[in-house]
């Protein structure tokens, strides 16, 4: 069986590929040092759990350990009732089961969007897109809500996770009486027992090895006594720098969010795991060394422009890419580098700006994260050119500035030859002092 400690390592490397976490220092620590990796996951989780965007909302997707999609059969035969899946087949005599001849089917159908979420009824606070934020609270199941075994003003938080691997014996009654929902949502809406409440790591630090709290006894074994009841008093981590969870309010006081290393028990003997958040992942989070030199260039051109001139600038560097003059350049970064960006080439204050904000980067300079939001998918080729083949420009007032300033360096003009080439007019750039061209 498998133990939480192994489940959240499992997450954390989940975590990394989604982010595209990357702590550009491998190079200087070396990347096969378990010292080095421990400390760039810490740094990853730190970054993790204290952006709210990372947190579970309604509408999640949830998975267990022990769900299945493989078909569950019921058959009454000859006073016995059978049911088989993929964890095996039990039998119960039952008085009346003659009654009854034949199988019943329970498959769960793989477009139906009420299983494998997770509903947040709890909380009282929202995401910016009005989307209610999910607590460790949410848990109830639909089946002990309809059956009344919960509190009157308790809502559903999960249906079902489809059908469940383990068959018992003592399941037979549980699932033969409730059919009619095992065929539409699985049997685990039958026989699902989830704990008390979802369970978060003591401390981040903790998940990487990071944390020197004793107790990790508690993670390992909590599967297999199946309740976060007190039988073991659950580690406490006393280090104030060791982030911790976000917490929502709740009717029942503050309460921990929910996120991907977050897991709920169900006592039948499954891991509840999130799969997937439910908010869009925010990809912008971590950058790679070519996107903040991409970044960087783009803010020391035109940090003072419009929005739109800085995409003109982002979709004109990557227009560049292997063509006309700029055709031995294979990546975004060699057209900066080598065809005559001077904010990279000679960094103004912009440029030095930016990359002091990269190098301890805390998301508090808005105009550069809302740049980054805007440029960086044009980099991944995620959105179109909007210049229409621009892969020239220049700035006509900083031009002749640097003209009457340094004669010799700086034609009043560019020395482009100008009948080969034609303006392009990007709606939005008007109150800018840029001008576009691209090859006729």
């Amino acid at each position: 069986m498998p133990n939480i400690r192994s489940v959240r390592k499992e997450k954390v490397k989940d975590i990394e590929q989604e982010l595209g976490w990357k702590c550009n220092r491998h190079e200087d620590n070396g990347a096969d040092s378990d010292e080095h990796m421990q400390e760039c996951m810490g740094e990853m989780l730190l970054s993790y759990i204290n952006e709210d965007n990372n947190y579970v909302v309604d509408g999640a997707t949830i998975s267990c350990d022990q769900m299945s999609d493989e078909m569950v059969t019921i058959r009454y035969d000859e006073g016995k009732i059978v049911i088989k899946g993929e964890g095996g087949s039990v039998e119960k005599v039952v008085i009346g089961a003659k009654k009854q001849l034949g199988e019943h089917f329970f498959q769960v159908q793989s477009d139906n969007e009420d299983i494998r979420r997770l509903y947040a009824v709890h909380a009282t606070e929202q995401t910016d897109n009005d989307t209610m934020f999910a607590t460790v609270l949410d848990r109830a199941c639909l089946r002990d809500i309809e059956e009344g075994r919960v509190a009157e003003n308790e809502e559903a938080s999960i249906i079902s996770l489809g059908n469940c691997k383990i068959i018992r014996a003592s399941d037979i009654r549980e699932i033969e009486e409730r059919k009619e929902k095992a065929k539409k949502y699985g049997t685990c809406y039958c026989l699902i027992k989830p704990d008390k409440e979802w369970i978060n790591p003591y401390c981040m630090e903790s998940v990487v090895g990071n944390c020197d709290t004793q107790g990790g006894i508690w993670d390992l074994v909590l599967p297999v006594i199946g309740s976060v009841n007190n039988i073991i008093p659950r580690p406490v981590c006393e280090t104030n720098s060791h982030h911790s969870t976000m917490k929502w309010s709740t009717a029942e006081g503050k309460k921990e969010g929910i996120t991907m290393l977050s897991t709920l028990l169900c006592t039948r003997g499954g891991i509840i795991t999130i799969e997937w958040s439910g908010q869009k992942i925010n990809s912008f989070l971590f950058l790679s060394e070519d996107e903040v030199i991409f970044v960087t260039t783009i803010y020391g051109e035109a940090n003072l422009s419009s929005e739109v001139t800085w995409q003109a600038i982002a979709c004109l560097i990557m227009n560049r890419i292997g063509v006309k003059e700029w055709a031995e350049y294979a990546t975004p970064i060699e057209v900066i580098k080598y065809s005559g960006f001077d904010a990279y080439s000679y960094p103004n204050q912009p440029f030095k700006e930016a990359k002091v904000y990269f190098e301890n980067r805390d998301y508090t300079n808005e105009k550069i994260e809302r740049m980054i939001e805007l440029v960086i998918p044009i980099y991944r080729g995620e959105v179109d050119d909007i210049t229409g083949g621009a892969v020239l420009y220049y700035s006509p007032n900083a031009q002749k500035a640097l003209h009457e300033e340094h004669p010799q360096k700086y034609p009043e003009k560019p020395t482009w030859d100008f009948s080969k080439i034609e303006e392009v007019e990007i709606e939005g750039t008007e109150n800018d002092d840029f001008k576009f061209y691209r090859y006729k």
